[in-house]
Order: structure tokens, then C-alpha cells, then sequence
């Protein structure tokens, strides 16, 4: 259990702890710290190693299952990682060859051939100011 800093007492403990002595309490926890280092603790009292197996199984079951949660963590931030890097590249690339192309058109928009000017006709821009004006009825009174 070197990787995980703590472990969970559960309030249940509480009805078995009721039935020790505070120096079999103090016992137990310190075995249960023992355990949590990954080591089997020396246990001498019946009564302390009664509670210790059952715990030890609770704190045994808690691990495995943060085992299984933390190598599914793992895995889901290795592949995100690895789709990031790539969309990250291939941004990159296209980014890239966007910036050559625009780079050749840019050339050819600095100087333009003298045919083309030549041959561009003035745009002629119609708005309603520049309409011609109907030519309106008298209105009879």
C-alpha cells in the first residue's frame, strides 16, 4: 500500500472497539499501521487479533478496489493524453501547410501581372442614392 497515504476506519469499528481495553485499542491501531506498511504486526492478545483479521479484510478489500479505480484513471489519462497529442499535432501540421500556401499567394497578390490590371473593369456600386428617379404623377387635390 505504498502508493496510497491513508486508509479508512469505518464507523462500524466502533461497536467491536467498545469491548477492549484502551491499551488493546491502542494494540490494534498500532497493528493496523503495521498492515497499511505493507508487513504482517506481531499480535499477542486474542481479543486485538479478533478485530485486526476483520478489519485487516476491509482494509484489504478498500486497497483492491482503489488498485482498480487508480489503474483505470491511469489508463483513461494515458489515452487522453496520447488523442491530445495528436489532434495537438496534427493542428500543428495543418497550421503549417497553411502558412506555405499563404505564403505563395501572398507573393503573387504583391505583383500582379500588367494584363490583369489592364483587363479588371471598375466595379460600379448601385445603392438606393445613386437610383434613377421615377418619374412621379401629379396627385389631383
Amino acid at each position: 500500500m505504498r502508493d496510497k497515504k491513508g486508509f479508512i476506519v469505518y464507523g462500524t469499528l466502533e461497536e467491536q472497539l467498545a469491548f477492549l481495553t484502551d491499551e488493546q485499542v491502542g494494540q490494534l491501531f498500532r497493528g493496523l499501521f503495521v498492515h497499511f506498511r505493507g508487513e504482517e504486526p506481531v499480535l499477542e492478545d486474542l481479543m486485538v487479533k479478533m478485530v485486526y483479521t476483520g478489519v485487516r479484510g476491509v482494509m484489504d478489500r478498500d486497497r483492491e478496489k482503489w488498485e482498480k479505480v487508480r489503474r483505470a484513471r491511469q489508463e483513461a489519462g494515458r489515452r487522453g493524453g496520447l488523442a491530445s497529442g495528436k489532434s495537438r499535432s496534427a493542428a500543428a501540421a495543418a497550421k503549417r501547410a497553411e502558412e506555405a500556401e499563404s505564403e505563395g499567394t501572398e507573393a503573387e497578390k504583391v505583383q500582379p501581372e500588367k494584363a490583369e490590371v489592364e483587363k479588371a473593369e471598375p466595379e460600379t456600386v448601385r445603392s438606393e442614392e445613386t437610383e434613377p428617379e421615377t418619374a412621379k404623377e401629379p396627385v389631383a387635390s
